[in-house]
């Protein structure tokens, strides 16, 4: 844990939050809504950091379907009341509203492309961080999709931790 501390300080003063960090009980009503515990280490985030926007903004690499690909950070998601980074208002977006995701991926930040950086909440990859890429969402009501709904995701870290200390200036 003590990593994930070095790194969020760092990254901290790269993060213009207008709002406060979130607190247990907006966390635990947040996991109630979703029905999943938050890793550790997203949770302790939201509680000393909360999301807000990059400045500057960061960039990342990962595999894409074999290749490694270099992409950007420009906002984290929070427990707060604007709405266009509301973690709550996007949870509703993509899983209540709109079938647009795969259940157990809750979108927790964003590319300058409007792609979603997303945390996996399933048993077996528990805290892995994948890129949403929206530009190739899965059609939920086509059975052929339905063979492969994370086909538009791929795997950037194996933890929220792990993520953090791949971002770049």
């Amino acid at each position: 844990m003590k990593l994930f501390y070095d790194v969020l300080n760092k990254l901290g003063s790269k993060i213009d939050r207008p709002w406060s960090p979130a607190n247990d009980a907006e966390i635990n009503r947040f996991e109630n809504l979703i029905g999943h515990k938050l890793p550790d280490d997203y949770h302790e985030f939201l509680k000393s950091v909360n999301g807000g926007e990059l400045d500057p903004i960061l960039s990342y690499r990962f595999l894409e379907t074999g290749r490694e690909t270099e992409s950007t950070l420009q906002l984290f998601y929070g427990l707060h009341d604007v709405d266009t980074s509301n973690l709550t208002r996007l949870f509703n977006v993509y899983h209540v509203y709109q079938k647009r995701m795969p259940e157990h991926l809750i979108p927790i930040a964003s590319d300058e492309g409007g792609n979603k950086i997303c945390l996996n909440l399933s048993p077996d990859k528990f805290g892995e961080i994948v890129f949403f890429d929206h530009e190739n969402e899965v059609d939920f009501e086509d059975s052929e999709d339905l063979l492969n709904p994370y086909r538009n995701c791929h795997r950037i870290a194996g933890s929220f931790s792990e993520f953090l200390s791949l971002l770049e200036s």
